[in-house]
């Protein structure tokens, strides 16, 4: 098991803490609420440097750019803000032509912005001139969460129709549907090697994927209550999920085993992430607070998932 301390950094905002991202040198992290502010922390000195408003509804998606330089925040009132991540100063306002924002993505090379709300249809566009480029339809019901493969080429989004899917986005179309749960896919996330991919459900599981063929690698069972949020630690070793259980689960992606159960929020845990170190595991409640978690000892080696067929070898029951 692991060793955990965990300490509230951010326990002043206004209403739930919906979402948490973390800038890719690890130095800074945002998190958004429900009244519609982003705040944004240093996480060395943990002081808050800048309080985002333009939102008028609560703030679901946040994700920083590659060079870390911009963020970008999704609201319920139907726009997405880019931001200056150093600044605080907005650059943009897009509106997508959606009522509810639930997910915002950013490519990995930066040029793309990927949106997902209620209509179920993920919306691209170009980064450079703030343009649709392309609208990926296949989705039934909402879009929950995406999120681009580390090397940019498939998109991964999460719906409350049951189904992940995998999108190639240079032919835009989606070539992998996983089905499997029997509840709303809440969250959604790539392995840092682009092995695999995690899925979190209103069915109380967490699903592992192979992200080469779309296969079902394992089901992660524990918590009592909605899985609303996904992440794998930095070096693969680790996935956390949170839950309307109010805890967060750490587990062990070699074994399936659960290495730490970490309590201390109250309510509804909407989201995770890590550090770049993977020294800390940032959560965000909606008891108001956010709350870091300092995991002293690292997981266990990550054996080599692919067989000979290069797929991934079923392990866990």
């Amino acid at each position: 098991m692991l060793c955990v301390q965990d300490h509230i950094l951010a326990n002043d905002h206004d209403g739930p803490v919906l979402c948490v991202a973390t800038s890719p040198d690890g130095s800074a992290f945002a998190a958004g609420d429900g009244h519609g502010t982003v705040k944004l922390w240093n996480l060395a000195s943990e002081e808050l440097r800048v309080v985002l408003r333009g939102h008028g509804r609560a703030v679901w998606s946040l994700t920083f750019a590659a060079d870390g330089r911009l963020l970008a925040s999704a609201g319920h009132d139907g726009t997405i803000k880019l931001w200056d991540a150093l600044s605080g100063e907005e650059r943009v306002t897009l509106r997508p032509e959606e009522q509810q924002l639930w997910s915002v993505a950013i490519s990995p090379d930066g040029n793309l912005l990927a949106v997902g709300g209620e209509t179920g249809v993920v919306k691209l566009f170009d980064l450079a001139t703030g343009e649709e480029c392309a609208a990926l339809e296949g989705h039934c019901r909402a879009v929950r969460e995406l999120r681009f493969a580390p090397d940019g080429r498939t998109l991964a989004s999460a719906s409350d129709d049951l189904t992940a899917k995998l999108w190639d986005i240079a032919r835009e179309v989606a070539w992998a549907t996983l089905s499997g749960h029997v509840g709303s896919v809440n969250a959604i996330a790539f392995s840092p090697d682009g092995r695999l991919v995690a899925t979190a459900s209103d069915d109380m599981t967490a699903h592992l994927w192979s992200a080469a063929d779309g296969e079902l690698y394992a089901s992660l069972k524990g918590h009592c209550g909605l899985v609303e949020s996904v992440a794998f630690s930095p070096d693969g070793k680790s996935l956390a999920t949170g839950s309307q259980d109010a805890t967060v689960r750490q587990w062990n992606i070699a074994t399936g085993a659960v290495q730490a159960k970490l309590e201390g929020h109250s309510d509804v845990v909407w989201a995770l992430a890590f550090t770049p170190d993977g020294k800390t595991l940032i959560s965000a409640s909606e008891d108001r607070t956010v709350r870091l978690w300092r995991l002293d000892e690292p997981g266990e080696p990550v054996p080599d998932w692919m067989n000979e067929h290069g797929h991934c070898a079923p392990q866990v029951p």
